[in-house]
């Protein structure tokens, strides 16, 4: 009797097998991964890659050009005397207003720039005798034209070149002097007249003939 009850335990245990625990329950896409589709599916899921940050900025591309170059060096200006004054009509006009936009203007020519198109060359149609013999000569050749502002540099203001111009002589290519200073030959202030596009001269005189030297 016990060996019958025996056997019919032993047959019973093999025919209905232990159950196991569920396993966690886990996504029709990932159990199915080996479909390219599902598997692609499940990248989705995936947080985003971080990007890391983007290099800063070098201050040249944060901040705004400058209106005008560096504060030249003085240009050793032949023929001009910074501490006398030059009358245009009724205004006066400093010697070292003078002397400092000559200097602009040799820095900007040295660099091969302007600064809102000055310096530029000057034609001279008006036909003036200018004060170095030089500045006659030539056609022309290296005969500039710089706008002069009252106490500072031109700083590319158009409201700044309404009236007063330095006229000079200066060739880019030249060397400095043994203190690194740039040359130059003063050649005359000229002025636009109130209200007018004609140039009258400050401390040059036209000469009869009309013809541009």
């Amino acid at each position: 009797m016990k060996v019958a009850v025996a056997l019919s335990l032993i047959s019973l245990a093999v025919a209905v097998p232990p159950k196991r625990p569920p396993s966690p329950v886990l996504s029709e896409d990932f159990n199915n991964f080996k479909n390219p589709n599902n598997f692609n599916k499940m990248n989705n899921f995936a947080p985003p890659a971080q990007r890391p940050p983007s290099p800063a900025l070098s201050d040249a591309g944060t901040q705004p050009a400058p209106l005008q170059p560096a504060t030249p060096i003085p240009a050793n200006i032949q023929g001009l005397d910074a501490s006398f004054s030059v009358k245009c009509g009724k205004s006066t006009v400093l010697g070292e207003d003078i002397h400092r936009a000559i200097s602009l203007g040799v820095s900007l020519d040295r660099q091969r720039t302007q600064l809102a198109r000055f310096p530029h060359d000057y034609s001279n149609y008006e036909n003036f005798k200018f004060r170095h013999k030089n500045c006659n000569r030539n056609n022309g050749l290296h005969r500039r034209e710089m706008a002069i502002v009252k106490g500072e540099y031109f700083n590319g203001r158009w409201e700044d070149v309404k009236r007063f111009r330095a006229i000079f002589l200066h060739d880019p290519s030249s060397p400095v002097d043994q203190n690194g200073r740039p040359s130059a030959i003063y050649c005359g202030t000229i002025y636009h007249p109130r209200g007018t596009n004609a140039f009258n001269g400050c401390d040059v005189r036209k000469l009869e003939s009309r013809v541009a030297v």
